[in-house]
């Protein structure tokens, strides 16, 4: 009673994301690996049901890619290619785990943040993300991502590829105090002051 329904794709365009820049902090941990290492161990399902990769958890660079600029009014990258971006040169930053958070600190003082709230029993994966671009705001987002494999040609041999895919997002705003329950294939964003009352998404609506 008195909720409201949303369905994926009328959600309103997803979260700010800053340009990612170099950061080195003491203590955070470092996803990088050298490529042949990463290339020669599959990513395990029960790997990807922990939003892992090769042992870790996702690198935030690489969620953060899937996001939609404040000028923007749809998102320019919809999937990335994993290993890729964990290896690139563009997303070298360590980065902290704490209290379920996944961080990292970005030039001129902001920083970027996700937490893994589960899975659907149809693989998609729901992340509560946080953004500061250095200033007072910290703008909250839920982001859905799907993950998928294939087989790949690279120069001249070929690869196994884990592909993240964008299937959806909501904004919640700038420090959203409403509570965020996920189960299963339902998620329940709660009151709070951008909302009267709670508002249902329904992952597998229209199938």
């Amino acid at each position: 009673m008195g909720k409201r329904v949303l369905k994926m794709r009328s959600w309103a365009r997803p979260l700010l994301i800053p340009t990612l820049a170099v950061a080195a902090l003491i203590g955070f941990i470092d996803l990088r690996q050298p490529v042949l290492a990463a290339a020669t161990r599959p990513t395990s399902g029960d790997e990807l049901l922990n939003f892992e990769f090769h042992g870790q958890v996702i690198h935030p660079a690489c969620v953060m890619k899937l996001g939609t600029e404040l000028a923007d009014m749809l998102p320019v990258v919809a999937a990335i290619d994993v290993e890729g971006c964990t290896e690139s040169q563009q997303s070298p930053a360590a980065f902290a785990v704490r209290h379920g958070w996944v961080r990292i600190e970005l030039a001129g003082g902001g920083w970027f943040a996700y937490q893994h709230l589960g899975v659907s029993p149809d693989g998609i994966h729901v992340l509560h993300t946080q953004c500061s671009g250095g200033g007072t705001g910290v703008f909250e987002d839920l982001l859905l991502v799907r993950f998928n494999r294939d087989r790949v040609r690279q120069d001249n041999s070929q690869r196994d590829r884990l592909v993240m895919t964008s299937v959806g997002s909501f904004v919640l705003g700038d420090r959203d105090d409403g509570k965020i329950r996920f189960d299963r294939n339902r998620i329940v964003i709660g009151r709070s002051r951008y909302r009267t009352s709670d508002m249902v998404i329904l992952l597998n609506e229209g199938r």
